[in-house]
């Protein structure tokens, strides 16, 4: 696996497993925090793709507007109680 997978993997895993910590109730709860929190990693990541915004990156992973989709993918699961 390349380094961009593994700090994806890493960021999106300790922000659900923040969001659990805060929000959670039940452990399956943790995998859904983590599926939609990295569904909206990508996703953010994808649609800032050719944005030219002063933002910090770590290697090609544009952190700020990554993690911000992260967190609303996980906002969406718990608002839909998944």
């Amino acid at each position: 696996m390349g380094p961009a997978i593994v700090l994806t993997l890493f960021l999106t895993g300790l922000a659900a497993a923040l969001f659990h910590l805060i929000w959670g109730q039940t452990p399956g709860q943790l995998l859904s925090y983590w599926l939609l929190g990295l569904m909206g990693f990508l996703a953010a990541q994808w649609l800032t793709a050719d944005a030219t915004l002063p933002l910090p990156t770590i290697g090609v992973i544009r952190v700020i507007p990554a993690l911000l989709g992260c967190v609303f993918g996980m906002l969406v699961a718990n608002a839909l109680k998944l």
